[in-house]
């Protein structure tokens, strides 16, 4: 739960203009999967995609909402899979 605290943290910052917001995110992200924490992981991700999407870098965020979509299909999250689907469904 820490975790995901201090990746709600991390996009706020970001959304502030810390321009170190994302690497941290990054750091969390990963730091949850080498633990195996998944929910952390499709949590972190799409604040990551969120992230990337409100400071309009949309190339970037084109593509990890799409790496979002396939781990929420692959883990079996059908609300993050919505989310994921709407967002590259509006920006085609």
């Amino acid at each position: 739960m820490a975790a995901s605290n201090r990746m709600y943290i991390a996009y706020l910052d970001g959304l502030a203009g810390a321009g170190d917001a994302r690497e941290r995110l990054q750091a969390l992200i990963a730091r949850a999967q080498e633990q195996g924490y998944w929910h952390d992981v499709l949590q972190g991700r799409w604040a990551a995609a969120m992230l990337l999407k409100n400071t309009r870098n949309e190339s970037l965020a084109r593509r990890e909402f799409e790496d979002l979509l396939e781990l929420s299909v692959r883990l079996g999250d059908p609300l993050l899979e919505k989310d994921a689907r709407a967002w590259l469904d509006v920006e085609r």
